[in-house]
């Protein structure tokens, strides 16, 4: 991508763009910003709510504890970075509105270049139906951290968008023995998948599970790769009397036999109180599922909701699920078996069972099933894209019978067309998305691999027609070196990869579930980039946007 970001938002080059550090300043000009945060008096008696995430330690973290005294509760806290620094927004209830003044805001005005502002939403908004979500974020800081979590009156921590390197597994681990906390997702990312998460941390989280104190109800450690050692102190921490999670999502992880296991102890701890088990497109395969039936069968499993949707599955596994919710009055009422293969024996087996009394299970789902899905991973939902031509900008050239997309300078004589983007070089592809979908691109240069909704504006050059500008549209947005950000309605999350020299990313979108999530490619393995949590409202379309610059190109595999 150019340097300048004006150049990707809607603004073609030209002599009067300014870039880096000069349009920088020239923002600052034009833009004079309130009082530095520095300045700002943050009293409050939330101290103990508010993550102190900068690498300054020390005096820094007692001059805001002292502080953070007094004062109206927050309604919400965020968190901005203009490269150097970091700044900390309180936001109070409306009610408070001398309370707000104190606040030190962002100037009004276009939303700040990539290169000028970083913007890294954390907030926390009282609710009642409170929840932890995590994004994106690295295990580096220490527990000195956690100390500011203790007593917290807030309801609901939301780190969903929260940019890679200013997290801390500290103060994961304290929001475990926090007794106002009720509920935590943490949303594994890249970061997660690509730190090797040692056994040390595996163990922290394993006692924050099992602490005396612990109030978490929901963790998600979806895309983590867990291994055997992971598994087991997740295990250990969940059979804990004192652990009172309800909800473990771990779809896509990397388990193998000993893990599962390791969860179907779980499953038959007398002390176990988990109610939700997501393991969506784990390849558990037969032997996984006799496992984890040797938990459910189990009188002291209170498991109520089963996902082994995607997990290749099939009629030997089907058995087995059956036979041991016949020799126990389980408590489970919801068995997700969709994109398996039970086979007519597995689904005469189940389908008996929706009717045996003695089986509490309301909800079965086999559909849809077949042989198809029994390829390990997530390329049993590869779709076969095809560009919409009537969409493709002119400054865009399409060869190897439209499967290659070239950035060029020539203007290329497509005819008019209302749905073709007139300004933005970028194109959508023909395919509506709908249940689960997964593709695969190589790129070269700087290209922003994309989902939108076809309702996306087509004319000028506004944010409404940019892919990764609006609340349309997703991006991951690549570059010569590799994938560097993604990005959704202006919000732009930074990433990080590995050093892999693949330009080859994927894409896996399931609609129903909300979940969007980038991978790269490397020596046939997937790698997690990161992954949107949302609710689509409309259908999906795959998309590419390019940089102004000629050269760059993308290509369908």
């Amino acid at each position: 991508m150019d340097q300048c970001e004006d150049r990707e938002e809607g603004v073609p080059p030209s002599k009067s763009t300014l870039c880096g550090e000069h349009e920088s300043q020239t923002k600052a000009q034009r833009n004079p910003p309130g009082p530095p945060p520095s300045s700002v008096s943050l009293q409050s008696d939330v101290l103990r709510d508010v993550i102190r995430r900068s690498q300054q330690r020390g005096a820094s973290h007692k001059k805001i504890q002292q502080s953070l005294k007094c004062g109206p509760e927050p309604s919400s806290v965020s968190l901005q970075s203009d490269g150097s620094k970091k700044h900390l927004f309180i936001h109070f209830k409306s009610q408070q509105e001398s309370a707000a003044e104190r606040i030190y805001k962002r100037p009004a005005g276009p939303e700040p270049r990539r290169n000028c502002m970083s913007v890294m939403p954390m907030t926390y908004n009282c609710s009642t139906d409170y929840s932890f979500r995590r994004n994106a974020v690295s295990l580096t800081d220490r527990a000195e951290e956690s100390s500011l979590w203790s007593s917290s009156p807030l309801r609901r921590k939301d780190f969903s968008e929260t940019e890679s390197g200013y997290g801390s597994m500290g103060s994961l681990l304290s929001l475990g023995s926090n007794q106002s906390m009720d509920s935590v997702l943490f949303f594994a990312t890249e970061t997660l998948n690509l730190c090797n998460l040692s056994e040390e941390r595996y163990e922290a989280l394993s006692s924050a599970l099992s602490s005396q104190s612990s109030c978490l109800r929901e963790l998600d450690l979806s895309n983590s790769d867990l291994q055997d050692s992971g598994t087991k102190f997740l295990s250990d921490g969940l059979k804990s009397p004192h652990c009172k999670l309800n909800i473990l999502r771990l779809s896509h992880c990397n388990i193998s036999e000993k893990g599962y296991e390791a969860l179907s102890s779980v499953l038959s701890s007398q002390s176990s109180s988990l109610r939700q088990l997501d393991l969506r497109n784990c390849d558990l395969q037969d032997s996984g599922v006799k496992l984890l039936s040797a938990g459910v069968k189990s009188p002291n499993c209170t498991l109520e909701t089963l996902s082994l949707s995607g997990c290749l599955v099939t009629d030997e596994g089907c058995t087995s699920l059956a036979s041991a919710l016949s020799s126990n009055p389980s408590r489970l009422r919801e068995l997700d078996l969709s994109y398996n293969h039970p086979g007519d024996s597995g689904m005469k087996l189940l389908s008996a069972g929706l009717k045996d009394p003695g089986w509490r299970l309301d909800t079965l789902r086999v559909e849809p099933a077949g042989v198809r899905w029994l390829r390990p991973g997530l390329r049993k939902y590869s779709c076969q894209l095809t560009i919409d031509t009537n969409t493709v900008n002119t400054k865009l050239q399409l060869s190897d019978n439209n499967r290659k997309v070239t950035r060029v300078e020539e203007v290329q004589s497509y005819p008019d067309h209302p749905d073709r983007f007139d300004v933005c070089p970028q194109l959508l592809c023909r395919n509506g998305l709908t249940g689960r979908c997964y593709w695969e691109v190589e790129w070269r240069g700087d290209v922003y691999i994309s989902v939108s909704y076809r309702s996306i504006r087509r004319k000028g050059g506004s944010y409404d027609c940019w892919f990764g500008l609006n609340d349309q549209s997703w991006s991951l947005i690549c570059s010569y070196n590799g994938p560097r950000s993604v990005r959704h309605n202006k919000t732009e999350t930074s990433i990080s990869s590995s050093s892999s020299v693949s330009n080859r990313a994927a894409v896996y979108v399931d609609c129903p579930a909300g979940t969007l999530s980038f991978y790269r490619v490397s020596s046939d393995t997937l790698i997690h980039l990161h992954t949107f949590n949302t609710t689509f409202t409309q259908t999906l379309y795959p998309g590419f946007r390019f940089s102004w610059s000629p050269g760059s190109s993308v290509s369908l595999c």
